[in-house]
Parts: C-alpha cells; sequence; structure tokens
C-alpha cells in the first residue's frame, strides 16, 4: 500500500501578488531597479571592505557593472557579466576552481616568503593580511606549502542583502493598502 499524503502551503501566491506588486505596479518597478542600483553598489563595497589582502588594484570591483533592461511590462537589471570580469572572479568568490579543486596559489609549487608586513609568519597563515612582494619556489619536502585560497562570497553576501531588501518592499506595499 502507498502512502499518499498532500501538502498545502501555509501560503498563496497569487494572494501576495495581487497584495503588494499588482496593486502597485509602477511603484514596484521603480522601487525594484532601485533594488538592482543597490546590489551592485553593496557589491563592490562588499569586496573593497572584505579583501583578504591589502595593495589589490580594484580590478574585480572596476568589472561589475549595472545593466538595466527595461520593457513596457516588465523591469530587469543584471549585476556583472563574466565575460568582463577578470579570469579569477570565481576563484575570489568560491575559494576553488571552476573544476571544483581548491586553488592554491602558484600551483603549490612556490610560496610567499615576504609579504608587505614583513616575512611569512607561520602564526599569520591564512589570516594575513599584507600584500605578497616575494615568492620562493619549493624545493625540499619539509618546506611549508601554501595555503589554498579563503572565500569571498560576495556574490552570496550580495544575493542575501538583495533578499532582505525585497521581502522588505514587498512588505511595505502590502502595508500601504
Amino acid at each position: 500500500m502507498a502512502l499518499q499524503m498532500k501538502i498545502t502551503p501555509k501560503f498563496n501566491v497569487k494572494e501576495i501578488i495581487d497584495s503588494t506588486i499588482r496593486k502597485d505596479w509602477f511603484i514596484f518597478q521603480a522601487k525594484a531597479f532601485e533594488l538592482g542600483q543597490k546590489a551592485h553598489a553593496y557589491m563592490i563595497n562588499y569586496i573593497k571592505t572584505h579583501k583578504h589582502r591589502v595593495g589589490g588594484e580594484g580590478l574585480l570591483e572596476g568589472s561589475i557593472h549595472f545593466y538595466p533592461i527595461t520593457g513596457a511590462v516588465m523591469v530587469g537589471w543584471g549585476v556583472g557579466l563574466i565575460s568582463e570580469l577578470p579570469k579569477y572572479w570565481y576563484v575570489v568568490n568560491y575559494g576553488k576552481k571552476v573544476t571544483g579543486e581548491d586553488f592554491v596559489p602558484g600551483m603549490g609549487k612556490i610560496r610567499p616568503v615576504v609579504f608587505s608586513d614583513g616575512d611569512a609568519d607561520p602564526n599569520k597563515r591564512g589570516a594575513g593580511t599584507g600584500q605578497m612582494w616575494t615568492l620562493k619556489r619549493i624545493t625540499g619536502a619539509n618546506e611549508l606549502l601554501p595555503s589554498k585560497i579563503r572565500p569571498l562570497n560576495y556574490i552570496q553576501a550580495t544575493r542575501a542583502r538583495f533578499n532582505a531588501n525585497l521581502r522588505n518592499l514587498l512588505l511595505k506595499l502590502k502595508g500601504s493598502k
């Protein structure tokens, strides 16, 4: 005998749309467009303020642009085009290569020995903030291997902020009946 069950959601999507977006469609479009601009600014600021090392040139932040997509019955936008981003955008965000393997600087064959804040210090491993100045080829089995890149998760942080802002917008529109 097969077990049957019925799942009924606790909310009605049509009711939510009718009481928020459809009621004030033009206001929603304008506010949603603003949310896109805020998401763009947040992503750039997040990268700038959460960098693991100082001395970056801002290439990643500078390559992320806001792209409006407009139409008579829709509002849309995009933040960043993968084709315009530096090759390392994926590694910076996820801390891994596209293939899923850990990204280790120098393919694990070289290691940093001097940083802007002094010589390499095993106690700062993975937590230092100085810019790398000098590299050394790893020649012996007892040498300290470079550590993998820590993910910045700027895409996930922006998505979470956007979702919270969208929920707030929908609540405001629903409350203005």
